[in-house]
């Protein structure tokens, strides 16, 4: 009765399908380059079959490769629209909101740059260059990445 799901593509279909799915509850930009992935997979299976071992393989590669190559200008096509991948308050965005850092790579907008945070580096943008080792006081935090601006 099922058996159509027993197909490899029909199940990396549906399998790409939920991660691009899943990508609408959690936005990040991520789960779609697996799903992606997923249907790369798919169209390869349709030129030759091969094993599951092979099919992993190719999902993982292409899965990190789509999104080493395209999640950064998909991330700035969604900013440019003016929509927003998650800003949602947090309990960490209360703690890093206010506090004073420096700047470990200069921000030059509309590129950010990255200041240290807690022993980690994080990326700030700012509306004015920055150059390394200023002082900077966080304004806003949304997901990873912090608006920051210099202190007088």
């Amino acid at each position: 009765m099922y058996e159509w799901l027993t197909e490899p593509r029909i199940a990396w279909f549906l399998f790409g399908l939920a991660l691009m799915l899943g990508e609408v509850l959690m936005p990040g930009i991520v789960l779609l380059f697996f799903g992606v992935g997923a249907w790369t997979v798919v169209i390869s299976l349709t030129i030759i079959p091969f094993g599951l071992t092979m099919q992993l393989t190719l999902f993982i590669i292409a899965s990190f490769a789509f999104l080493a190559l395209f999640r950064s200008r998909v991330e700035a096509l969604f900013r440019s629209k003016g929509l927003h991948l998650n800003n949602s308050s947090t309990s960490l965005q209360h703690e890093t909101v206010g506090q004073e850092v420096d700047v470990v790579e200069a921000i030059t907008p509309p590129h950010p740059g990255r200041v240290l945070l807690h022993g980690t580096l994080w990326q700030a943008k700012a509306t004015e260059f920055i150059p390394v080792g200023s002082r900077v006081r966080i304004i806003r935090q949304e997901v990873l990445l912090l608006t920051v601006k210099r202190l007088p």
